[in-house]
């Protein structure tokens, strides 16, 4: 299939252009789909964030006064960025 905008050659499963990043939707029902590519990088980047947070409340524990509350949201935010991956890599494409 290719894009009307820049006449890129796409897949005909995809749901924006590679090359312009156009939308490639026919029918309503495609703009009802879910990327599971762009799932999967939203999934990354939230459970990044909770790595990323996490590691930066272990390192200052001496430094701090932490209670066990201060890990909470950290692993919460990996647990949920990896059920979003899990989820990306569940959809059909």
């Amino acid at each position: 299939m290719n894009c009307s905008s820049c006449n890129a050659e796409n897949d005909p499963q995809e749901l924006s252009c590679r090359e312009c990043g156009k939308s490639l939707a026919r029918s309503e029902e495609d703009l009802q789909k879910v990327d599971p590519k762009s799932t999967a990088l939203i999934g990354y980047a939230i459970g990044g964030v909770g790595f990323v947070t996490l590691f930066f409340v272990t390192i200052n524990l001496e430094a701090l006064t932490l209670s066990s509350q201060d890990y909470l949201i950290p692993l919460l935010l990996t647990a949920l960025g990896a059920g979003i991956v899990f989820y990306a890599r569940t959809l059909k494409k």
